[in-house]
């Protein structure tokens, strides 16, 4: 099992169109949620790469922390 490194995004962001995994805050139905998604930088809006949405933000502060994906092993 990999582990992964956790990195604040007031250190850096990742690449535009790099797939992540995101933690954030985000309001869902009128309540403040913490959400974990593999998402992306798009023109600098985070876009969900499951819904192929953009994530609905407060602030660009309520993406906290993001990681890079483990690579998986190829099928031979």
């Amino acid at each position: 099992m990999n582990k992964l490194e956790w990195i604040s995004t007031k250190d850096r962001l990742p690449d535009e169109g790099e797939y992540v995994l995101i933690n954030s805050r985000t309001y869902i139905s009128d309540f403040l949620e913490t959400i974990f998604a593999v998402a992306y930088l798009d023109n600098g809006w985070w876009r969900d790469s499951w819904f192929d949405r953009q994530i609905a933000l407060e602030t660009e502060e309520d993406i906290t922390l993001w990681a890079e994906l483990p690579e998986l092993p190829q099928e031979e």
